[in-house]
């Protein structure tokens, strides 16, 4: 079977699971407050990879030693194209926290240091906000480390309410006490999105689990008719999807706060 088709009956016999929120059409993020992350994307040319890296530890440091107080996760695509590219996300936060960040970035020079270093390198940059839906995910803070992240975007219909859809598989794997560790985020810039996350800790843990997702599901609704109605009302919300797994770059990133 395989496990990069679009059907969300295929898709949840990987495990279950860390980027773009259009109101209308994903109605379940003005729900509560949300929490937003916050992701830069740079390429960087490949004879200049050694000295990015280089100058962008150089960059960690420096905003580590002015008490910056976000913590920045960077992850480079393992599958897929364009592979000069490094995403560094930070989350979880409000809009008003914006401007007290914003303040700290001035004060602190971090653009400065960033344009003296490591910006020298990038010959292209995306900027993009994502709403965290952590009310429908199942990703504990338990320490747990990983190396890999697949992420399935899905593109959504215009007029969907994509919301429902996640809110309606999610309840099923939280009913039946799916174990696997999963995510979901809203775009909320460029086309509107969904992207369903899954944490590896190696290549080994991507091996899908048995049961799968879907057997579990017909377990515990009672009848693979109901699973196929769930996961036949889940496909209706989207056009299409695509996957790739990233990579984890622990040695770029932030050190975790306790």
């Amino acid at each position: 079977m395989n496990k990069r088709t679009f059907n969300i009956k295929k898709i949840f016999y990987w495990p279950l699971l860390a980027v773009l929120l259009l109101p209308l059409t994903l109605s379940a993020a003005e729900e509560k407050s949300p929490a937003i992350a916050e992701t830069w994307v740079v390429e960087i040319d490949s004879k200049d990879l050694a000295a990015f890296e280089k100058a962008f530890k150089e960059h960690v440091k420096y905003r580590e030693s002015k008490s910056d107080p976000r913590e920045w996760q960077i992850y480079t695509p393992h599958t897929g194209t364009n592979m000069n590219r490094y995403f560094i996300r930070s989350c979880c936060f409000k809009w008003p926290d914006m401007d007290a960040y914003m303040k700290w970035t001035q004060d602190s020079k971090a653009s400065e240091h960033w344009n003296k270093g490591a910006g020298k390198y990038v010959k292209d940059y995306e900027h993009h906000y994502s709403w965290v839906d952590h009310e429908n995910g199942n990703w504990p803070n338990d320490g747990k480390p990983f190396k890999f992240v697949g992420v399935r975007t899905f593109k959504v219909k215009h007029g969907e309410n994509a919301g429902d859809a996640v809110k309606a598989v999610s309840k099923v794997a939280k009913d039946m006490g799916w174990k696997e560790r999963w995510g979901w985020t809203y775009s909320m810039s460029g086309p509107a999105t969904v992207n369903l996350v899954f944490p590896f800790e190696n290549f080994s843990d991507m091996v899908p689990p048995s049961p799968s997702f879907g057997e579990a599901a017909a377990k515990h609704l009672g009848s693979k008719d109901k699973v196929e109605e769930l996961f036949g009302n889940f496909d209706g919300s989207f056009k299409g999807s695509t996957y790739t797994i990233y990579n984890y770059r622990g040695d770029l990133s932030s050190k975790m706060k306790k």
